[in-house]
């Protein structure tokens, strides 16, 4: 194999994108916090908001110290999946740390 030409394991990726890509976003976004205490290892979540299946949502995790104030700590925690869903989300969190963590869980969506 010649010097600079990709590995034979490398296969393109095709991205797909809407047919009518928005470039305006109508209305405006919401926001919502929770605290919950979040298990280690891979685990799904519920959370309660007035969203729907078409709504936008994102959202974001943060570790809590002991007066529930966001701070950088050791563990690593990733949002996996956010699923929007009538009333709600679901979301995949995976929490490297081997304890249980406090952690916030913000949203931010638009209907």
């Amino acid at each position: 194999m010649s010097e600079g030409s990709p590995s034979p394991e490398v296969t393109p990726v095709e991205f797909v994108s809407s047919p009518a890509p928005s470039t305006n976003f109508p209305g405006d976004f919401q926001s919502r916090s929770f605290n919950i205490n979040l298990a280690n290892g891979v685990s799904d979540r519920g959370f309660s908001f007035p969203a729907n299946v078409n709504s936008r949502v994102m959202a974001s995790v943060s570790e809590l110290n002991g007066n529930f104030v966001p701070f950088m700590g050791q563990a690593g925690i990733v949002v996996s999946n956010v699923v929007p869903q009538n009333g709600g989300a679901m979301v995949k969190f995976n929490n490297t740390w081997p304890h249980p963590l406090n952690v916030r869980v913000s949203f931010l969506w638009q209907e």
